[in-house]
């Protein structure tokens, strides 16, 4: 099927990509980076229906008139209500059934925040704006009841009927739970002096994201020589709360007793963590190798191609992209264009399967993390999502040891090498809101 995925960064656009690649998804990126001419020809094959999916950032389709659009995907939040309507509007403009899928972390919301709060030629009042635009997309991602049409056409001015929804119904009216409304006041009152011990973690930040929407609190970002630090602040409407004159009503599904499950035994930690490590190891006799390979039909020696330190870091960092490789020490422009471009497909199969394990210590580590906690209704869209991509900084909770867990490649006294920071982050998506 056809669609399109939008994507917050350029790099986002080219990991998703590749990742769809890599299942054997025709994709290509779409963005700014792009010189000209490739950017046409990427829009050109898609309009022709040559590639079925285009991952973007979130300023392609103007003009773009494509019929059989089957899918909108946002892998980020997007940054208004009014762009949110614009995007998904390019689905199923052939007037057959089309799925509008959004990806939600209140992280994206910090992420774009801080994006702003960098760019020193906006105005205050421009970020402000901004602010209030972030402000209500978020609330279209954390309510859990209203109808989710009803919701965006109300901000743009018209009057819709929750009862009309469909034939395709929102996930709201979908799930159409028998939710259970509570007054809050009292407790937000103890949140906002923190005097609040009796709430999950899960129903506690949902709460503190509520008083946010309402302005009760508000978050102030302040930059530090270029890093936007956010701090939660009195919002205007503090006054509300203090005074009670206003009601805070909150809902929380009802607690219901669930059958005892059948246990289960859960891969240790452990035992992931070493799985990651042969992981590694593989792909870094993979490398060696095809290097070897490469030595013996060029007829060249092997040290002169890359040094072994130089392949086991690589086997470490598992770059996805050339962009990636080309931070590799020892890998520049020359040598990658002539013989470097053979090593990058088994660093790619080697991180995707690395992924998998890393993505199966996530989900063990949120479960536990949530075990003991109350049951509640969760964020209306979307699980917490955790990135571990090209990150190895988890390690540090179990091994303890310097350097967030990774192991530094390079002996002090080689002064070619500096000290290297760890990895770029990269996000993979857990299952968002249903439009």
């Amino acid at each position: 099927q056809c669609g399109i995925v939008y994507c917050l960064s350029c790099k986002d656009c080219d990991s998703m990509a590749n990742a769809l690649k890599e299942m054997k998804v025709s994709s290509k990126a779409y963005h700014g980076k792009l010189v000209d001419a490739e950017r046409v020809n990427v829009q050109t094959q898609w309009l022709a229906g040559t590639i079925k999916v285009i991952c973007a950032t979130l300023a392609f389709g103007m003009g773009v008139d494509k019929g059989d659009v089957r899918f909108v995907i946002h892998h980020s939040v997007p940054k208004s209500i009014e762009a949110y309507y614009q995007e998904t509007g390019r689905a199923g403009r052939d007037g057959k059934p089309a799925d509008c899928i959004l990806f939600y972390c209140y992280r994206d919301i910090v992420r774009q925040r801080n994006l702003y709060y960098r760019d020193r030629s906006l105005t205050e009042n421009s970020k402000n704006v901004h602010d209030d635009n972030l402000t209500r997309i978020n609330e279209l991602c954390e309510d859990v009841l209203e109808c989710r049409r009803t919701f965006v056409l109300r901000y743009l001015g018209e009057t819709f009927q929750s009862d009309n929804c469909g034939p395709m119904l929102c996930d709201n009216c979908q799930r159409r739970p028998t939710n259970e409304f509570i007054d809050v006041t009292d407790v937000c009152r103890e949140i906002y002096f923190l005097r609040c011990n009796q709430w999950g973690k899960g129903d506690a930040v949902r709460l503190l994201q509520l008083l946010l929407m309402k302005k009760i609190l508000a978050e102030k970002t302040r930059m530090n020589k270029d890093i936007a630090n956010n701090y939660l602040i009195r919002g205007a409407d503090v006054y509300k709360l203090s005074s009670k004159s206003e009601p805070i009503i909150f809902y929380k599904r009802p607690h219901t007793t669930k059958k005892p499950a059948t246990a289960v035994a859960a891969p240790l930690v452990q035992d992931v963590d070493q799985q990651i490590k042969q992981v590694e190891d593989k792909a870094y006799e993979e490398l060696v190798e095809e290097i070897k390979n490469i030595a013996k039909e060029s007829d060249v020696a092997l040290w002169t191609l890359y040094p072994q330190m130089a392949l086991r870091y690589m086997a470490e960092k598992l770059p996805e992209t050339a962009e990636e490789m080309l931070k590799i020490p020892h890998v520049t422009n020359a040598n990658y264009n002539k013989y470097g471009f053979r090593l990058l497909p088994i660093t790619l199969k080697y991180s995707m399967e690395r992924l998998k394990l890393e993505m199966t210590l996530q989900d063990q580590e949120i479960s536990e993390a949530f075990d003991d906690e109350e049951p509640s209704a969760g964020p209306s869209t979307v699980s917490p999502r955790v990135s571990f991509r090209n990150n190895r900084s988890y390690r540090s909770r179990k091994s303890k040891s310097a350097r967030a867990g990774v192991k530094k490649p390079y002996k002090k006294d080689n002064k070619a090498f500096k000290k290297f920071k760890k990895g770029a982050t990269g996000t993979m998506p857990r299952p968002g809101t249903f439009l």
